[in-house]
């Protein structure tokens, strides 16, 4: 009974101790920290001064060393890269804790302190140093597209050797933080990096390396090439701006040249010097512009070359090329004369007097016309006359053409300003009925 009694007080002593020594624990509030040097247990309520006190020691005593690439290249002051930052958030919630779980931690250090960078604005010191490193490094190249009148090139960018501060500053403050007072820079992103790389330029380079290579030579001699275009690029950042208005011009020089329907065209009659003016008729070429612009509009994004080329037509003669000759197969109406000739292939086939329409009342239309249709007999027909004809040979929709005229007893003269026919150039029956087997459709006839 007595040795249970001891036991018991025993017992209650040792929990009288412990539970005395629970709250002294709580009262001080003990807690291990890290002040620079070593692990220590401080009370919660001095854990800031301790740390802090060791930390300005600290500052005083050590510079901070910067390599590149295992070359030192500066020692500064830590202290005006970084500064301290104390954890206030963290000693207020040790401060709130559970009484149990404060005490199954305690035996864990606690990080209530770390470096912090400075403002930018603070940084002069280290400004001032890297100004001076800086001195004789060269800043990062932009990659770059330059166009000339030879074509395009792409000048690949360049790195820096310059320093960044703000990185550097920041390379600084991460080696601090990790105990460290030296740092390596030369494998880190620290240099000046241009804005803008060969990448970032390619699409816009392989653009206009296309339009560099654009080379169209039309048969009139108009030409369309880098030189032409690139008058018409602009190069904004990595977009390419192109200007295509200058196509309309380019077009309205190959319309004048290519589309002879109505215009006016020379024509030396054959065996003679004296070039004559024809304007006017239906023979010849209409170039289709909206197809010749969407080919010229592809033909400069995709960069393609043309020798010899002819526009794209809505309307195309069929003997030469419809501008400015007839090729060498063609008739001849000289309204002066009186007179046809049939050349082909450069060489006069037949020829014969005629007898046009009558002057100043139903005048032969001059121009260049070609023969529509051929038929082999048919009445024509007006408002006071209906005449048959052995060969016909239309050159208008509105009658006009070439015929035999077997009333006639003579032709050529002055006929045609007395006794002309309505428009028509009547022929003797055994030239039309040549002519007729001769001549092919399309054959162009020029009447002046």
């Amino acid at each position: 009974m007595k040795t249970r009694t001891k036991l018991l007080i025993v017992l209650g002593a040792l929990l009288a101790v412990v539970i005395i020594a629970a709250v002294v624990v709580w009262v001080i509030k003990p807690i291990k920290v890290y002040d620079g040097e070593k692990e220590k247990v401080v009370s919660l309520k001095n854990a800031k001064g301790v740390i802090e006190d060791a930390y300005d020691d600290a500052k005083d005593k050590e510079n901070f060393t910067i390599f590149e690439n295992g070359k030192e290249i500066l020692k500064l002051s830590h202290t005006h890269v970084v500064d301290y930052s104390f954890d206030e958030d963290k000693i207020n919630e040790l401060k709130k804790a559970n009484i149990f779980k404060y005490y199954m931690e305690l035996s864990s250090a606690k990080t209530l302190f770390k470096w912090k960078m400075r403002d930018v604005d603070d940084l002069a010191d280290l400004r001032a140093d890297l100004d001076t490193i800086n001195g004789e490094r060269h800043k990062a190249k932009n990659a770059k597209i330059t166009m000339t009148d030879e074509g395009v090139t792409l000048e690949k960018e360049e790195k820096g050797t310059k320093l960044l501060l703000v990185r550097v500053a920041k390379a600084v403050t991460d080696a601090i933080n990790k105990g460290d007072m030296e740092v390596e820079v030369g494998d880190k992103d620290v240099y000046q990096v241009p804005r803008v790389t060969e990448k970032k330029l390619e699409k816009a380079y392989k653009r206009l390396d296309k339009y560099s290579k654009v080379n169209l030579k039309y048969t009139s001699g108009a030409t369309l090439s880098w030189e032409d275009i690139k008058e018409h690029v602009t190069l904004k950042g990595r977009r390419v701006i192109t200007d295509l208005s200058f196509i309309e011009t380019f077009l309205n020089k190959l319309a004048a040249y290519y589309t002879s329907i109505g215009m006016t065209r020379e024509f030396t009659p054959y065996k003679t010097k004296k070039k004559v003016t024809v304007v006017g008729g239906t023979y010849g070429n209409t170039m289709n512009r909206e197809a010749e612009s969407a080919y010229v509009k592809k033909a400069i994004n995709r960069g393609l070359t043309a020798g010899n080329r002819v526009p794209e037509m809505s309307e195309k003669s069929k003997f030469g090329d419809g501008v400015n000759d007839f090729g060498k197969s063609f008739i001849e109406v000289s309204i002066s004369d009186q007179h046809v000739k049939y050349i082909k292939n450069g060489k006069l086939l037949m020829e014969s007097d005629c007898v046009t329409g009558r002057q100043g009342e139903h005048d032969t239309p001059k121009g260049v016309y070609f023969i529509s249709e051929k038929v082999n007999g048919k009445y024509l027909e007006g408002d006071n006359y209906r005449t048959w004809v052995n060969k016909w040979m239309r050159l208008t929709n509105t009658g006009v053409g070439l015929h035999d005229a077997t009333w006639r007893g003579r032709f050529g003269g002055n006929i045609y300003t007395y006794s002309g026919s309505h428009g028509c150039i009547n022929l003797p029956l055994s030239f039309a009925s040549s002519l007729y087997d001769a001549v092919e459709t399309m054959t162009p006839v020029i009447i002046y």
